[in-house]
């Protein structure tokens, strides 16, 4: 049905089976990778709701090779039936995915566009023998359906591109010395344009999923962190650490 085996998947490390990369992927390489899934997607503008089923989706297409049963993704728990079905409804209107006996594929424009992603992400990816012949690595791409996935029903409302914020300052987490950053700084590399990124500090303040200090030898600025006991950050860390137990984070200090 494709044809990106001339076309599209150029110059990459044919894979069939198992990537012999799989396990060899550390936190900055995933991040980078789900920073640039959310920055080139169409549905973080409407919320976080709309882009954790595109993550299922995506999940599904590219990390294991098989349609997903459109009934059964409808009926499911992770939102409200009648939600997803308008989701799906404009998804395929805009051509990222069709419906064939039930079952729902990626278009080949959404193929080309992942295997865009990944070059630029520098992840590995190769030839299925499915029908979706573009495969991902499973791992990296069940890192992105759970650092999607939120815990709370009152975070529903929350731009999808709240997640390039939060991976910015996990990052941060990450070094010995984790100095708070300040707005600009975010916004450079979370490649946010300082509005959205203002909307988007206010919300999660609001949300209590991030903390401001003014800087203390300069008033003018505002530095930001991750608020420990918010539910979010809760599950994000437990996340990550059951991935990556040796990587230190300052939160556990």
């Amino acid at each position: 049905m494709y044809s990106l085996v001339e076309n599209t998947v150029r110059n990459i490390r044919t894979c069939r089976g198992h990537h012999p990369a799989e396990n060899r992927f550390n936190f900055q390489q995933l991040s980078r990778f789900l920073s640039n899934i959310n920055s080139l997607q169409t549905t973080n503008r409407h919320s976080y709701r709309a882009s954790l089923i595109k993550s299922i989706l995506i999940e599904q297409w590219f990390g294991h090779g098989r349609g997903v049963p459109r009934d059964a993704l409808i009926n499911s728990a992770i939102d409200e039936a009648s939600y997803i079905r308008r989701f799906l409804g404009r998804y395929m209107d805009e051509k990222r995915c069709h419906e064939q006996r039930g079952m729902l594929y990626p278009t080949l424009s959404s193929i080309e566009h992942m295997d865009m992603v990944c070059g630029i992400s520098d992840m590995p990816r190769g030839l299925g023998l499915s029908k979706i012949e573009l495969r991902i690595p499973p791992i990296a791409m069940r890192f992105i359906t759970e650092m999607t996935r939120r815990v709370s029903p009152s975070d529903k409302d929350l731009s999808g591109q709240l997640i390039r914020l939060e991976l910015v300052l996990w990052e941060q987490e990450t070094h010995r010395n984790c100095e708070l950053m300040n707005t600009t700084e975010i916004a450079t590399q979370a490649n946010i344009r300082k509005s959205t990124l203002t909307t988007l500090l206010n919300a999660a303040v609001t949300k209590k999923i991030v903390t401001h200090h003014v800087d203390e030898n300069d008033e003018r600025i505002t530095r930001w962190g991750l608020n420990r006991s918010h539910p979010r950050n809760t599950q994000m860390k437990s996340v990550l650490m059951s991935k990556f137990p040796d990587m230190r984070l300052s939160l556990a200090r």
